[in-house]
């Protein structure tokens, strides 16, 4: 709609032209005429132009402000913000333009101070620079790792503007972070001030401002009410309001404040264990991670010793040059902490080779002499790291290392990591219950013994029986628990939990409790056989939205084999989420298969299921399988909509087509038309909570490449 003296002044006044700046309308409306024509630059300068005769009005400010960060030029764009700012220090649109300058430079707590009060003085009416500095912020926010900010922010714009999507699709994406705590996923709500209370006036006052989104005003208020009102809860909602602000000090005060009053026992843990969760270091574990760089005096002769050492596996080097880190490496290996064994027959946990760091071996370059570098060795390695390259190196070493701390890690994730380097032709199912043998050792031998911070340095089981630790144990295994989610239901922990004298957590009966309101935390322990039909469903749902997995698995396994909710939607995604995150190949294809039934049964078109199978049948090495289900999805379905691209994917994605659609090579064992056979991929090192499949670059690492139905 074209400007007119109706229209609200474009600089933030909160004013109609016509009562703001009636004398200036006929150069606003050539300024939007400007704008609608792409005029950027003309209009600048145009604006510039203005400005020598009226320095100082808004509209003219604001308008620079926006055209300078469309033109990119930020500099000038900071400088014009802060003389918008300077001049008025009560305009809505001049403080939206500080917070986007802040949230650009990465300041993430000041931008959401300049961005509260923009909403304090516009007062309930958003108008576009206020919206725009609200997505600016969050993505800021989110960016400097005050998420839970960020998803404040994100669902403040979803309730405003229902018709902008990009919140709600953030919100989506952060809720279903697979490596979030789900402390930290936990919808953002304030618990409600009792009805009966004296003091709910005060209460109701003091939150008024939130209705405005005002956040900044109602914590004040809140903190001013601590010093009359006697209501644990009181310093809950402040810890939240906090959280909102990305008052990072503020939140986790007020969060042990609350976990120190008279509260539940299960309400103090989860406090505590977020407020740990808010720290760089949750439970005290950190420990560094080291590159060691040697100088060499012979580098020929050293990669000769690297090439028969058992102890290095050579690994695959990147040739492509990066501008700021030099030449590519000459050659590049893994070094384990053992040989590897021949066979895996009665191999045990604590007998698998550990990849202890990776080693890159540089020629002579100009500017410097020809080194061996050892990244990633973890403070306990490092002098194990010296040992074994001082007796494989021997004379090619010239100097003694330089070792320097890079960066940080947790002790516990360092255990719980699987660095294996396994025999070949180890089985699926042999890594499965390896996987769960060494998660038991970690959690019930090496982690009770592991020194933390947050006891001055006394192990959980030196500490077990002091009182005083009690509820900072609880939530170091709360946050345990959350290292590991994907695996947790193979760990019970309340085991762990009763050797260290520690109350459990027991099941909760969905006849007794709101599941609805159940936290996200405690929803993995609901007595699924009691839940109705639309609370299994409900249930199932969010713990879908949430990336809940281990919640997810026992919902899905319950509402597959309800004859109440056969042949439903959720029934089928059930069994697709089942099939995805099975244990092993061989359980998969036992949900894909069952799948794919139900599908032909209704007379729908099964290749959905088919592409799935063939993607569990590359994890099992099948290739009878695979031909066959190749042969059919290509013989019978390759002509409806998107099964020819799905199937692309799938086989790019396990590396058997490139991405420009020629064979990378063939399927082990199995003739693929166009392209050799391709023997089984090199193995690397497990990690924590992931299946091994042939063809994964690494042995678990990231996420598993099954296709799998929408």
């Amino acid at each position: 709609m074209p400007l007119d003296a109706y229209s609200l002044c474009p600089g933030g006044t909160g004013k109609k032209i016509k009562f703001c700046c009636p004398d200036f309308l006929p150069e606003l409306q050539k300024i939007e005429r400007m704008l609608e024509g792409d005029q950027n630059l003309a209009c600048l300068k145009h604006i510039d132009g203005l400005l020598e005769s009226n320095p100082d009005r808004p509209c003219l400010l604001a308008t620079k402000a926006l055209l300078l960060r469309i033109t990119n030029q930020l500099e000038a764009a900071s400088v014009n913000a802060k003389h918008f700012f300077e001049k008025h220090p009560e305009n809505a649109t001049a403080l939206s333009e500080m917070a986007i300058l802040a949230a650009v430079e990465g300041e993430s707590a000041k931008a959401i101070d300049f961005w509260q009060q923009a909403m304090v003085v516009a007062d309930g009416r958003i108008d576009g620079r206020v919206y725009e500095a609200m997505t600016v912020v969050a993505q800021a926010a989110f960016g400097n790792g005050d998420g839970m900010a960020a998803r404040a922010i994100w669902q403040l714009q979803a309730a405003i503007h229902q018709e902008d999507s990009r919140p709600m699709e953030m919100l989506l994406s952060y809720h279903g972070a697979p490596n979030l705590p789900v402390l930290m996923k936990e919808s953002p709500h304030l618990i409600p001030t009792p009805a009966e209370a004296s003091w709910k006036p005060q209460m109701d006052e003091a939150l008024a401002p939130m209705d405005k989104g005002c956040w900044r005003q109602a914590v004040d208020r809140l903190a001013a009410l601590t010093d009359t009102v006697d209501w644990p809860p009181l310093w809950r909602n402040l810890a939240t309001l906090r959280s909102w602000l990305a008052d990072n000090e503020g939140c986790v005060a007020a969060l042990r404040k609350y976990a120190s009053l008279d509260v539940p026992l299960e309400d103090a843990v989860e406090a505590e264990a977020l407020a740990m969760l808010c720290s760089e270091d949750p439970i005290g574990d950190g420990i560094d991670l080291f590159s060691l760089t040697w100088n060499l005096s012979e580098t020929d002769e050293l990669q000769a010793a690297l090439t028969l050492e058992p102890l290095v596996v050579a690994l695959p080097v990147d040739e492509r040059s990066d501008e700021d880190e030099g030449p590519p490496p000459r050659a590049m290996y893994m070094l384990l902490d053992r040989a590897t064994p021949k066979a895996s027959e009665g191999l045990t946990v604590e007998q698998i080779p550990r990849y202890i760091c990776q080693l890159r071996l540089f020629g002579r370059q100009t500017d410097r002499e020809a080194r061996l570098e050892a990244i990633g060795a973890t403070e306990n390695d490092v002098e194990q790291v010296k040992q074994l390259i001082g007796k494989v190196a021997q004379r090619a070493i010239s100097s003694e290392p330089e070792q320097v701390a890079v960066m940080k890690t947790s002790g516990t994730e360092e255990l719980l990591q699987r660095k294996w380097r396994l025999p070949e032709g180890t089985e699926p199912a042999q890594i499965a219950e390896l996987s769960v043998a060494h998660e038991r050792r970690v959690i019930f031998e090496q982690w009770p013994e592991l020194p933390l911070s947050i006891f001055d340095g006394r192990s959980p089981r030196a500490v077990s029986g002091d009182e005083s630790c009690r509820v900072r144990l609880l939530a170091a295994i709360l946050i345990l628990q959350s290292y590991m989610a994907a695996d947790a239901e193979e760990i019970d922990f309340n085991e762990l939990r009763q050797s260290l004298g520690l109350p459990t957590l027991d099941p909760l009966d969905p006849t007794v409790v709101d599941v609805n309101s159940v936290p996200l935390a405690r929803l993995s322990r609901i007595e699924v056989e009691k839940l109705s039909d639309t609370d299994l469903l409900h249930a199932f749902r969010r713990a879908a939205a949430y990336g809940l997995r281990g919640s997810l698995r026992r919902f899905a396994v319950n509402l597959i084999d309800r004859p109440t909710l056969a042949d439903t939607n959720e029934q089928r995604r059930a069994l697709s989420i089942l099939a995805r995150d099975a244990e092993n190949p061989d359980e998969g294809l036992k949900y894909a298969q069952r799948g794919r039934e139900m599908a032909e049964k209704a007379g729908q078109s099964p290749a959905s299921w088919l592409i799935l199978e063939l993607s569990l049948q590359f994890a099992r090495g099948d290739s009878n399988e695979i031909n066959r289900l190749l042969t059919q999805i290509q013989r019978d379905h390759m002509n409806e909509p998107g099964v020819a691209q799905a199937l692309t994917e799938l086989l790019v994605g396990l590396g058997v087509l490139r991405p420009d659609g020629m064979p990378a090579g063939a399927i082990p064992g199995a003739g693929m038309p166009g392209g050799p056979a391709i023997g089984p991929a090199p193995q690397a090192a497990q990690e924590p909570g992931r299946l091994w499949t042939p063809g994964s670059e690494q042995g678990g690492g990231g996420e598993k490449k099954l296709w799998t139905p929408d």
